[in-house]
Formats: structure tokens, C-alpha cells, sequence
């Protein structure tokens, strides 16, 4: 992908010409407060919008119609950040040339009815979908929450990383999510529809389009009103120098985390540092493996990130908890190796031709393709070439100061103490 092939159609449209596959993409977004209420609202909205309509009355009637149009691809999903959410409505429909049957006009048309046309009759919903979009909700959410990763991650997350954006969007209990749901009436939904309508964000469109199908698919998604704006995709994350603990009796398993805040964050926090810690310290021949499970049997597994949206550096260890104390010294032995220029010169090398070979393979993907170049319009992402220039020249010195860079070391240990 490169910078100069994304032509800017107006100042909210973009068009990436990708004839590497036979799947034309195109995704809406659209910008709102972001609120936990707000959020929730977007989910059971976008479900609903997918699932029934003025014109399809049934999901059974949506899902027949999306077979007949070689099963063209609708989805939604929300982002969060700290003043502002994005919520995208993203399609997907095989490149009529390559199964020889003129059907884009009808497509667009279903896929304008399904954007246009939402099922509001005199003000009111059907209660049989809307009932069942908030117990699936509800549901999901009864589950996840019995799981060991969300609950150990979620605690640690707010003890730990208190301004994380992702708290404000947590629930205390099922009782709280049950409530809110409850409270989200006919009219708020219809209003956060019409909200929607006046806060267009971007339009982007991927794959081998024709001038002309891009002119139909603009002629049928008209807004009055597109939002021009930056979102803040950045949190400060500000961390103690200290050491907690939770001792779970509902899982036998434990994790201790180690969270750093990178001091130089413009420099360090980053795609181009992210991708090679990731390589450097997670991969099979990491220095993670090396070091907590080969050399010592200490981890079940574990993993580190550098975090560009937070500044943080953060390791994950699930062990067994009688070995907390071993797992705090042999991660001591692992900061003094990131600070060894031998062991960082043979890991860098490895992780630069790592990220080399991805990055030249991704493009095989058509998805790949439209995920990169979602990045770079929302986010002014480094296209391949200048993620590869980057990562060219980061030097082993540059790697032995990201480490002297780290500060505020914050211990969490997840105590599982279930009996077996």
C-alpha cells in the first residue's frame, strides 16, 4: 500500500483502487460523545438496523436477501476513545466481473434500504427484536464475565490503569447492565439514529471500483452534515511505584502483571517499537520464552506490549502462585539482558526481518488491505514503506534506550486461590 494510491474523493471520502481480490469494501462512520450509555445504545442500534427493517421484516428475509446478493457482507462495531466514539457500518460485496452478474445497483440499493429504512413504525420498534437484541447483550455479558482472563485483566485494569478509557465502559454487576439496558427506551434509539445521520465521519472505499459504481454508492449515502474533526486516540496512563494484589477464590490460575509508564513517549510509543518488542520479546525465540519458560519453568505463558494509545510498557506472566516471588527475580534477569548490546543486536536483527516478511506478505490479503488503509485515513498509520524505513532505522542503541526509558514500575499480582 502506498500513501500516494489513496485518492481523496472530498474531505470525508477516501477510495484505496485495490485489484489484488474480488471484494469491494465500504465502511460509514459515524462520531458521538463517548459514554458508556451512548455505547451501549450504538451496539443495540447497529444490531437491530442488521437484523430488521421497514422493507425486510424478519432476519430471516435480511439473511435470504444477502444470499441472493452472493452473500454480500454487513457489519458494525464501536471505538472508544477518550472524548469521542466512532461506531462503522462496514460492507462487503464480491466484484460483480467476477461472477459475471450485474447485480451492484441492487446491492447498493439493499444496502442503502438497510442503512435508510430501519424498522421505526409510528415512533415504536418491534419489541420481539429489540427484547432479544438486549438479552443477547445481556447474555454476553453473563458469560464473559465468569471467564478467568476478564475478570483477572479487569481488575488489574482498574487498580492499575485507572484512567484506561476502557473502565469507563465497564459494568460492576449484571444488576447495573440489566438497568441500563432497561432504560434505553424507543425514543432514545430513534433519537441516536437521527443523531447519527448529522455526525457522518468518514466514507472509505477499497477494492477494484469504477469511477461510475463509486459515483452510484456516493448518490445514495448523502449527509447533510460531515464532522471534520481529529479524534484523540491518546489516554495518560499515570502509574504508581507500588505493588497489589487480589486473591481470587473462583480460579486456581494467577497472572502478575508489570506495567511501566515509557518516559519519551513520542519516541518510543509507537507502531514501529510495538511491533519489535512484540518480535523481540514474544516471539517462539523471545526473550520472554527464553527466559520465564525455558530457562526457568516459571510461566504457563505470558506476553509484553508497548501500548502507543497509553505510553505504557506492560508484561503478563500466568503462573503457578507459589512462584510469584522466582518470577519477580527472573524478570530482574531479563531487564539486565534488555540492557545487554550483544543480546539486543541478534534480537533486533531478528525482529526487523520478522516484521520485514509480514508486512510484504499482508498484502496477499485483500481484508489485510482495507484494515491498513482504515489505519492510515483514521489514524495517519505508517503505509508499508515507511513502516519498513522506520523499523530500518532503529538501532540496537535505540532499543537500549527504550529500556533505560521505563519508570513508575507497578507490580499487580492476580492471586488464584481456588481449591482443587
Amino acid at each position: 500500500m502506498h500513501k500516494k494510491d489513496i485518492q481523496k474523493i472530498n474531505k470525508n471520502t477516501y477510495f484505496y483502487k485495490d485489484d489484488s481480490g474480488v471484494t469491494l469494501y465500504f465502511d460509514l462512520s459515524f462520531i458521538y460523545e463517548s459514554t458508556r450509555l451512548n455505547d451501549l445504545k450504538a451496539d443495540i442500534l447497529s444490531k437491530y438496523m442488521c437484523t430488521i427493517n421497514s422493507i425486510y421484516k424478519t432476519r430471516k428475509d435480511i439473511d435470504d436477501k444477502r444470499r441472493e446478493l452472493y452473500n454480500i457482507g454487513l457489519s458494525s462495531y464501536s471505538s472508544n476513545y477518550d472524548k469521542d466514539s466512532l461506531l462503522y457500518f462496514t460492507f462487503n460485496i464480491i466484484d460483480p466481473k467476477a461472477v459475471k452478474d450485474d447485480y451492484f445497483d441492487d446491492a447498493i440499493e439493499f444496502i442503502s434500504d438497510i442503512f435508510y429504512k430501519p424498522y421505526f413504525i409510528d415512533g415504536k420498534l418491534d419489541h420481539d427484536r429489540l427484547d432479544t437484541i438486549k438479552k443477547d447483550i445481556y447474555n454476553v455479558y453473563i458469560n464473559m464475565v465468569k471467564e478467568f482472563n476478564y475478570d483477572s485483566y479487569n481488575r488489574y485494569k482498574k487498580v492499575v490503569q485507572k484512567e484506561a478509557i476502557s473502565n469507563r465502559f465497564l459494568y460492576d454487576s449484571k444488576e447495573e447492565l440489566e438497568e441500563e439496558l432497561n432504560s434505553i427506551t424507543d425514543k432514545d434509539l430513534i433519537d441516536f439514529y437521527n443523531m447519527l445521520l448529522e455526525s457522518h465521519y468518514k466514507t472509505v472505499f477499497v477494492g477494484n471500483y469504477t469511477k461510475e459504481q463509486i459515483n452510484k454508492v456516493l448518490s445514495k449515502f448523502k449527509f447533510k452534515n460531515s464532522i471534520n474533526k481529529k479524534v484523540d486516540y491518546e489516554v495518560t496512563i499515570n502509574l504508581k511505584s507500588e505493588y497489589n494484589e487480589y486473591i481470587s477464590k473462583d480460579y486456581s490460575q494467577s497472572i502478575l502483571y508489570f506495567t511501566y509508564n515509557i518516559k519519551d513517549r513520542k519516541k518510543f510509543s509507537n507502531k514501529c517499537y510495538s511491533m519489535i518488542n512484540n518480535h523481540m520479546l514474544n516471539s517462539g525465540n523471545g526473550l520472554l520464552m527464553e527466559i520465564l519458560r525455558t530457562k526457568y519453568g516459571l510461566v504457563y505463558s505470558s506476553m509484553s506490549y508497548i501500548s502507543p494509545d497509553t505510553g505504557i510498557f506492560a508484561i503478563e506472566a500466568y503462573i503457578d502462585r507459589k512462584n510469584k516471588d522466582k518470577t519477580i527475580e527472573a524478570i530482574k534477569e531479563l531487564f539486565s539482558d534488555l540492557h545487554n548490546k550483544k543480546i539486543i543486536d541478534e534480537k533486533l536483527k531478528y525482529a526487523k526481518s520478522k516484521i520485514k516478511e509480514t508486512v510484504y506478505l499482508s498484502d496477499e490479503l485483500p481484508s489485510n488491505v482495507f484494515g491498513k488503509v482504515n489505519s492510515y485515513i483514521y489514524r495517519d498509520d505508517l503505509t508499508d514503506s515507511g513502516l519498513i524505513r522506520k523499523i530500518n532505522q532503529i538501532t540496537t542503541n535505540d532499543i537500549l534506550e527504550l529500556f533505560d526509558n521505563l519508570e513508575n514500575e507497578n507490580i499487580y499480582f492476580y492471586v488464584g486461590d481456588k481449591d482443587e
